[in-house]
């Protein structure tokens, strides 16, 4: 679904936000790549924490276009959300940390 911001014409890879307009969203993150906000996004939905991925690349054809890739939430969500973001991971969670005794 196509969002604008500004003067920025933004495709939002999610539609959990529909219902927010895009000055009720705050960017939490800003990555190099689609897939790396992607993955963030994940993490933060996994989480509990609706997210979306803003990327303004014309559509995936010219990536260098924009300023980066923008993962925003909703302003009540934005602490949680770099809370989240900021801590390393659990590799013990995944299954890669020391085997059981």
């Amino acid at each position: 679904m196509p969002w604008s911001s500004g003067v920025w014409a933004c495709q939002a890879r999610s539609t959990d936000l529909r219902e927010n307009t895009v000055s009720d969203l705050v960017t939490v993150a800003l990555f190099g790549s689609v897939l790396d906000a992607e993955v963030a996004r994940n993490l933060l939905e996994s989480n509990g924490i609706r997210a979306a991925v803003f990327a303004d690349d014309a559509g995936g054809m010219y990536p260098p276009l924009g300023a980066g890739v923008r993962v925003v939430v909703r302003q009540e969500d934005a602490t949680r959300a770099r809370e989240i973001l900021d801590s390393p991971p659990a590799l013990e969670d995944e299954g890669y940390g020391p085997p059981e005794a």
